[in-house]
């Protein structure tokens, strides 16, 4: 009905007598689905937080799991937690986060 109302009031606002009712809707569908995904692919990112600010890890309190604090902060969830179990917690895939040796190129890890 919202949609129907909407419609109504632009035709009036624009004069445009050549506006139909299906070319408004399908904008406005499109619109809606793009904002959508913009918003909920820009809120959840993993971002390293102080160590004053870290705090337990969502996923591994969830699974019951004993970690120490997680230094990353997801600001879509509202959540701590570990850069291993971001992509889990995310798409339910793991995921391995590769670190940098700090020994060399020849050095073993």
């Amino acid at each position: 009905m919202m949609a129907v109302n909407a419609f109504k009031i632009k035709k009036e606002l624009t004069k445009d007598d050549r506006l139909q009712q299906r070319d408004f809707l399908s904008e406005l569908i499109i619109k809606l689905i793009k904002k959508d995904a913009t918003d909920d692919a820009d809120s959840h990112t993993l971002i390293k937080v102080d160590p004053e600010d870290k705090g337990k890890c969502a996923y591994c309190a969830q699974k019951k799991k004993s970690k120490s604090s997680a230094h990353y902060y997801c600001p879509g969830c509202k959540q701590h937690l570990h850069a291993d179990c971001y992509s889990i917690h995310h798409t339910g895939l793991r995921i391995h986060v590769v670190r940098s040796s700090k020994k060399g190129k020849g050095g073993k890890r």
